[in-house]
C-alpha cells in the first residue's frame, strides 16, 4: 500500500522562504543583538568537561549583551538553516545580564545537551527565536583540538581563532585570523633511563616566543613555569612543554619521561596525564566518585564511559624509546 502524498502549498513555502531570507539579511550577522553566539569549540579534548556526562565534548556559547535577564527557553539552535527548529532550548533557560550560557553539542538531546554535534571541518550555527526569526549566526572555519573560534570581545562581527578557549567568560582580546601554530619545543636529552644527573635544555625555533613547562604531568599553560634556563633532572621526572609565540596558536605539547635507577627486562610504557584525570572524585576514571553508592556498583567513576587525554611513550626491551 502506497503512502499518502500531500502536494505542498507553494505560496506558503515561498512566503516562509521570503521571511527566512529577510530574517537572515537583517539578523544573521547582527553582533549588536541582545543575545549572540559568542564562541564555539568544535574539538574539545582538554578544555572543559560537560555537565551531566563529565566528558570532553564540543560546545556553543551564548552571551547576553544587554542589561536585562533574557528568557531564551523555547528558542532554537541549529546547524541546518533548512531545519530551523532542530533543537529546542529547554524552557527554564535564562541568561542574566552580561552573562553566558554553554550548550553541549554532543547529540545527547538532554537538558543543555543538543541533538547535534559540531563539524570540526566548519559550518554555520544559528540561534532562532520562537517565531523562527534568526537572532544570530556564527560561521566558523576548520578547527583544531581545543582551539576555539568566536567574536572579538564577545560581540564584534570580527571573529578570530583564540589562543585559549574561555567558556562562560569574556573572549580574549587577541587571537589569529588563520590556523598558524607555534612549533613543538625540542628537548636536548631524549626520553629514557638514566643514572646520572643532567641539565635539560628546551629549544624553540619560533621568534618572540616563550616556553612554559610542567613537571607534574599536567598540560602546560601560560600560567605554568616559564623556561629561562636548563632544568636539573636527578630523579624520575616527566617534563611537558608548550611554546607560546606571538601571532601563533599554542597547540603542540612536547612530553618526555626520564627514569632514574629503574631496570626492566620487559618493555616499559609511560602513560602521562593530569593527576585529577585519574584520582579526582569528580573527573578521575580510577576513583569511586562523589556519586558512588555501594549498592550501585555502576555509579562509580571507573564504570562510566569517560575519556581522558593522555600521552604514551613506549620503550622496548633494551629500554630505548621506539614510539611516542
Amino acid at each position: 500500500m502506497m503512502g499518502l502524498y500531500t502536494k505542498p502549498n507553494v505560496m506558503y513555502l515561498k512566503s516562509f522562504l521570503a521571511v527566512l531570507l529577510v530574517n537572515f539579511i537583517f539578523f544573521g550577522f547582527d553582533s549588536n543583538g541582545q543575545v549572540v553566539i559568542s564562541e564555539v569549540l568544535a574539538s574539545n579534548s582538554i578544555t572543559n568537561v560537560a555537565s551531566y556526562t563529565n566528558n570532553y565534548v564540543d560546545w556553543i556559547e551564548l552571551y547576553n549583551n544587554s542589561d536585562n535577564t533574557i528568557d531564551i527557553g523555547g528558542w532554537f539552535l541549529t546547524d541546518d538553516i533548512a531545519y530551523p527548529t532542530k533543537w529546542s532550548i529547554p524552557g527554564f533557560i535564562r541568561i542574566n545580564p552580561r552573562k553566558y550560557e554553554i550548550f553541549w553539542a554532543d547529540d545527547k538531546n538532554l537538558l543543555d545537551h543538543t541533538c547535534f554535534k559540531l563539524e570540526k571541518a566548519g559550518e554555520t550555527i544559528y540561534l532562532i527565536d520562537k517565531d523562527t526569526a534568526i537572532i544570530d549566526s556564527l560561521c566558523y572555519p576548520k578547527l583544531e583540538p581545543d582551539i576555539s573560534y568566536g567574536r572579538l570581545n564577545d560581540t564584534s562581527s570580527f571573529c578570530l581563532y583564540f589562543t585559549e578557549a574561555t567558556p562562560k567568560s569574556k573572549n580574549l582580546d587577541r587571537g589569529t585570523e588563520k590556523l598558524i601554530f607555534a612549533s613543538k619545543a625540542k628537548f636536548s636529552i631524549i626520553p629514557g633511563f638514566y643514572k646520572d644527573r643532567f641539565e635539560l635544555e628546551l629549544i624553540t625555533r619560533d621568534l618572540n616566543s616563550k616556553i612554559h613547562y610542567t613537571l607534574d604531568g599536567s598540560v602546560p599553560s601560560v600560567n605554568s613555569t616559564c623556561y629561562t634556563g636548563p632544568i636539573s633532572i636527578n630523579k624520575t621526572t616527566v617534563v611537558r612543554s608548550r611554546v607560546f609565540a606571538d601571532g601563533k596558536l599554542p597547540i603542540k605539547i612536547s612530553t618526555s619521561t626520564y627514569f632514574f635507577d629503574k631496570k626492566s627486562k620487559l618493555p616499559v610504557i609511560s602513560l602521562v596525564t593530569n593527576h585529577e584525570y585519574i584520582f579526582d572524585n569528580k573527573l578521575g576514571i580510577y576513583a569511586e566518585g562523589d556519586d558512588y553508592s555501594p549498592e550501585k556498583f555502576e555509579s562509580a567513576n571507573y564504570m562510566k564511559n569517560w575519556r581522558r587525554p593522555a600521552n604514551l611513550e613506549y620503550f622496548n626491551e633494551d629500554l630505548s624509546l621506539i614510539h611516542i
